[in-house]
């Protein structure tokens, strides 16, 4: 089984051969020590994962979805029971909640993990989204959706904006027969209730924080301006100076700069090891998808949820990095490409790639 991943293993020297170079060059520590915190934590760690789950005969997404229901619940009691909250936040020791500590109440940064104020939330929403899928097999695995998608909602809007493309996935798929179609209606109604329902209890509620990632959609897209996505795709496309620069990177992070500072992970990628390099991590990733694609379907959820995942989290922020969005992103991947050709689970065979 190890060595359906060579492949994955080779490509993946480059992404941290470089890196390495580039930091003894100019002598700092900069991205090496996160690229192979990366390749060690989500790629040999998945491949050791399925491995092991393969030698007991279990399957390993339904303890994945059980760790992750588990997590989600400890967010919602975060959030709610301020006692709670204290001891939860003691026990760690994440910078993230001395960003929120001068707040009566923080608005996100609730639960008991790393990354929570990103990764951890595009985690929510994607398993949110998996369950989705899930619940086409067992309907149980619905009720799990509104835990999993608040600990998203709290966190980081991006794992709702993925949950959101999952839907969109789901209803396209529903189009397939009566019965689909039926439940699609029956989806629809619901959320359209939702919607009255807390408009009618806060109807400021949409000016939040928590809702204005759809506001800020809509107004880049009109070309109003201003949100979150204007400022990254214009005050943070920064590049380096010289031809040299773009292409080879200059060994620097740009992320905590006093000026021209960006946060965009394509763009701190490009700047400390150049467009080239860059390139190279977008085909390194574009061959999983392939890869995947080849065993389920291309236009199966899981390959384009995978890609579209890595697409955005490495907007928003710097994709290659050991924390737990990415892991579990991984994790799924190992399961999916042995999975479907081995054991456990032959349910998958007819609905995974639909």
């Amino acid at each position: 089984m190890l060595k359906q991943f060579r492949l994955e293993i080779l490509l993946a020297f480059p992404i941290l051969i470089y890196p390495i170079f580039l930091d003894v060059y100019y002598s700092g520590l900069v991205y090496s020590d996160r690229f192979i915190y990366w390749f060690i934590q989500s790629i040999i760690f998945s491949i050791f994962m399925v491995v092991y789950y393969a030698g007991l005969k279990k399957d390993l997404l339904e303890d994945v979805i059980l760790v992750t229901f588990i997590a989600a619940i400890i967010t919602l009691m975060s959030f709610t029971i301020k006692p709670f909250e204290v001891f939860v936040t003691s026990i760690q020791s994440d910078p993230v909640f001395e960003i929120y500590s001068d707040f009566e109440h923080r608005y996100r940064a609730h639960g008991f993990s790393q990354h929570l104020n990103f990764s951890y939330g595009v985690l929510m929403g994607f398993m949110a989204g998996v369950c989705l899928f899930l619940g086409r097999i067992k309907m149980w695995y619905y009720l799990l959706i509104p835990f999993m998608l608040f600990a998203s909602f709290v966190n980081a809007r991006t794992g709702v904006i993925i949950f959101s493309i999952f839907l969109l996935l789901y209803f396209f798929s529903l189009l397939r027969s009566v019965k689909g179609l039926f439940l699609l209606f029956i989806l629809v109604v619901f959320l359209l209730i939702l919607f009255v329902v807390l408009y009618s209890v806060n109807s400021d509620i949409f000016d939040s924080w928590y809702f204005a990632v759809f506001k800020d959609i809509f107004s880049f897209f009109s070309g109003s301006g201003g949100g979150t996505l204007s400022v990254i795709f214009g005050d943070f496309m920064i590049f380096p100076d010289d031809v040299l620069g773009v292409l080879l990177g200059t060994g620097e992070s740009i992320y905590l700069r006093s000026y021209g500072n960006s946060d965009v992970g394509f763009i701190l990628q490009i700047y400390y090891a150049g467009l080239l390099f860059t390139i190279y991590l977008y085909l390194y990733m574009f061959f999983y998808y392939w890869r995947v694609g080849a065993n389920i379907g291309y236009l199966g959820w899981f390959p384009l949820m995978f890609l579209m995942t890595f697409l955005l989290m490495n907007t928003k922020g710097f994709f290659f990095a050991g924390v737990p969005g990415v892991k579990v992103l991984f994790l799924l991947y190992a399961y999916f490409i042995t999975n479907v050709r081995f054991y456990v689970n032959p349910a998958w065979r007819s609905y995974v790639s639909k």
